[in-house]
């Protein structure tokens, strides 16, 4: 039984297409943020962890910039881990799946008809999951599989 603290900040940008992809970057570059958070996993096995966390996000619109504006997200989540791979920082061969559920509220400050609605409720969904595979004595296939949901009745 071990407890240990939970990785920060492990955000990666959705899969796109190139053209969504661009589209994203160039979202984020219009804007600023700020994100905290903690939590705590329990090794229930060798390769089986759960956890729980909580985080505190900020977004801060550039000046300038339409369609965005300044809001704040607490969420707290759940966290099932499944890790068999041979080397955690080199594999060669395993599996690694991850999945997590957080849900929360997001406020929007301003003068806007969604700042004055108040606050509304936020649901994440992530889910990973990567194999490597040997194929040769130096050479490893890693595929894997990443997704991503978040519902809100007032996205930006």
């Amino acid at each position: 039984m071990a407890l240990n603290l939970r990785r920060l900040f492990n955000q990666r940008l959705p899969a796109l297409g190139a053209r969504g992809a661009q589209s994203a970057i160039l979202a984020r570059q219009r804007q600023a943020g700020r994100a905290v958070g903690g939590g705590a996993e329990y090794l229930a096995t060798g390769s089986l962890t759960v956890g729980a966390s909580v985080r505190h996000e900020v977004t801060i619109p550039s000046a300038g910039s339409t369609g965005l504006a300044f809001s704040r997200s607490l969420t707290a989540g759940l966290e099932i881990a499944y890790d068999s791979r041979d080397d955690r920082l080199s594999p060669s061969s395993g599996l690694l799946y991850r999945s997590e559920y957080r849900v929360g509220d997001k406020k929007t400050f301003g003068s806007s008809a969604e700042a004055l609605a108040g606050p509304s409720a936020l649901q994440q969904v992530a889910v990973d999951l990567e194999w490597f595979l040997p194929l040769e004595r130096a050479v490893v296939l890693r595929s894997g599989l990443h997704g991503r949901q978040v519902t809100n009745r007032r996205l930006e």
